[in-house]
């Protein structure tokens, strides 16, 4: 029952996600814009070595198995191993936003994961879009109450892909089916009609809307010219600066996919502070670490991390469900269930 219970919690929480995203083809290589919009602005920054095995906290007879074949940084608000984003030492990166026509698969034979751990099972386990595209087809995104969420991903080659659950069938845009690398919170097939429609009559798109948000996505992601635009990282936060939606917008970050660079700021404190990917020791064993993002800290960070402690988790779990309101009160064991969950986790010698 308490793990019914937090899977209806998890539910409410993923509605946290009616954001922004593109993605710059910059000279240098691909650069992704997220905005991230809820009424929660604590999380992490979370180092994730590789060589973890895992079994997937999801409410189903075969739940995915798997052990993380790569390292990853990643971005999490409601605790370790259910990320909102991240990017892995490979250059994937992978983000997840709120779509109300998410109509997930009926449970069958294939393994299943939860909707945010799917973003950490495909860091885990894959280096391109395609490797995602692919594996995405054998694992089940398990229903999880009201959580209908849809993905932008892209690799280090700046190959982008849209995922979506429609009919119970995956609907992916890669490639050329995908003429522009953005992503708000309609279907890309909506996104993109409207994108041509507004286009063909010259319309503006002002306001929060997720369609007019994609059309100013998309102008972003399609109109970076460097002679004029400048520094690509500094390009995309002002597309984001754009897209934001007052103080709803609580984090905004940029990842400089070829430089293993990963930018953001927070609304609270707007100075920019960034890690380095390739500077994190990902090797089986190494210290999973920790940094809280939401500190007035500014410039490079990744010395500033710490090592993770199930304490460091248990604080974010109870204060950033505590402060949605959403979710109402909730019993102290359940919040330690879920703060206790990586202990679950073992590492591979």
């Amino acid at each position: 029952k308490m793990i019914a219970a937090l899977w209806v919690l998890l539910a409410v929480c993923s509605a946290a996600f009616p954001c922004s995203t593109f993605v710059v083809d910059a000279p240098d290589g691909p650069v992704f814009a997220r905005n991230y919009d809820w009424t929660v602005e604590e999380g992490l920054v979370i180092v994730n070595p590789r060589g973890l095995e895992k079994r997937a906290l999801v409410l189903e007879n075969r739940p995915a198995e798997w052990t993380a074949e790569y390292g990853s940084v990643t971005f999490n608000q409601y605790g370790r191993e259910l990320p909102c984003g991240g990017i892995n030492e490979a250059g994937l990166v992978i983000e997840v936003l709120w779509l109300p026509e998410t109509e997930y698969a009926a449970p069958d034979d294939r393994p299943a994961v939860s909707n945010l751990q799917w973003i950490q099972y495909h860091l885990d386990t894959c280096t391109t879009t395609a490797e995602v595209l692919e594996s995405a087809a054998q694992v089940r995104i398990a229903p999880v109450g009201g959580a209908l969420v849809h993905y932008l991903v892209c690799d280090a080659d700046g190959n982008a892909a849209t995922v979506e659950v429609l009919d119970g069938e995956i609907v992916a845009h890669a490639e050329g089916e995908l003429p522009v690398k953005a992503l708000t919170n309609s279907t890309y097939a909506d996104s993109l009609a409207y994108l041509r429609a507004v286009r063909e009559d010259q319309r503006e798109t002002p306001g929060p809307r997720s369609l007019d948000r994609f059309a100013r996505a998309a102008r972003f992601a399609e109109g970076y010219a460097p002679e004029e635009d400048g520094l690509p990282v500094v390009y995309a936060f002002e597309g984001l600066a754009d897209l934001a939606d007052g103080d709803y917008t609580k984090w905004s970050m940029v990842y400089d996919i070829a430089q293993r660079r990963v930018y953001w700021r927070t609304f609270s404190y707007p100075q920019v502070r960034f890690f380095d990917v390739d500077a994190f020791d990902f090797s089986p064993g190494a210290a999973c670490l920790v940094f809280n993002m939401n500190t007035p800290d500014r410039g490079l960070v990744n010395d500033k991390f710490e090592p993770y402690t199930t304490e460091i988790n248990r604080r974010l779990v109870f204060r950033t469900f505590q402060a949605t309101e959403a979710i109402g009160p909730l019993s102290d064991g359940l919040l330690s269930l879920v703060a206790a969950y990586p202990e679950t986790l073992t590492t591979t010698r």
